[in-house]
């Protein structure tokens, strides 16, 4: 007698491992991995913006600094 109660459950089975191994083929990574490669990258993208941001908050200063020292 098979240990599962009826065929459709075995299948339910088959179906979401089946389903799981072509998830691990989303650009040659695995779900996970895919996940984090994407968050490492959007943390660097975050870090050049962020250097952006300051850089300007710096060149504004100077400009400031400029035109109080022109008049």
């Amino acid at each position: 007698m098979c240990e599962y109660a009826n065929h459709r459950i075995l299948s339910d089975i088959f179906a979401a491992y089946n389903f799981g191994r072509r998830l691990k083929t989303v650009k040659g990574l695995t779900p996970y991995e895919f996940i984090v490669d994407n968050g490492l990258q959007s943390q660097k993208s975050s870090a050049s913006i962020q250097s952006i941001n300051s850089r300007t908050k710096q060149l504004e200063a100077m400009q400031k600094c400029y035109r109080a020292t022109a008049t």
